[in-house]
């Protein structure tokens, strides 16, 4: 299963529809990989508040970069499946809307609004 509709729907680094009010991070970062100061065999598992920081989280992933980032780093054969089951981005051309209906891999709310 993979989110559809990319940063318009999900966010992006600065902001993402369901953020909280007054929040200092922003659920429109799909994917963090955290570098952490202690990278001993006995470190823990969850970060210390100092490695919580720009600096720390890197890089920091929308959804949009976060599928192609999934995709140059997994096997041809989930490459493959995706390509043939799946689909990006976010459409409002009413043509488009109609002949998406007809691809499985398209999703769509279903009534065209005028």
């Amino acid at each position: 299963m993979w989110m559809k509709g990319g940063d318009r729907i999900w966010g992006n680094l600065t902001w993402a529809a369901d953020d909280p009010a007054n929040c200092t991070d922003t659920l429109g970062r799909f994917f963090s990989f955290r570098q952490t100061s202690d990278p001993g065999p006995n470190s823990s598992q969850k970060p210390k508040p100092e490695d919580l920081d720009a600096k720390h989280i890197q890089p920091n992933l929308t959804m949009n970069e976060a599928g192609a980032y999934t995709l140059i780093h997994t096997p041809q054969e989930f490459q493959k499946m995706y390509n043939s089951n799946y689909s990006n981005g976010f459409v409002v051309d009413t043509a488009t809307l109609k002949a998406n209906g007809r691809d499985h891999r398209k999703v769509s709310g279903g009534k065209i609004l005028r």
